[in-house]
């Protein structure tokens, strides 16, 4: 995985994938004196699931 952020404020994200696959996402920032992220966790509970045989890699 990799960032960039370019002087004209924009992000880049690259994702190389097991399979050779390379997804890049560009996203646009925005000037903000003060960013805050509130998330209910009650309401948007996270769960990972994953094989067991991934986790021995």
């Amino acid at each position: 995985m990799t960032f960039e952020l370019s002087p004209d404020a924009r992000m880049s994200v690259s994702l190389e994938c097991d399979n050779g696959l390379t997804k890049r996402y560009r996203l646009d920032a925005l000037e903000a004196d003060i960013l805050h992220a509130s998330v209910d966790k009650d309401a948007f509970p996270t769960s990972a699931v994953a094989e067991a045989a991934e986790l021995n890699k």
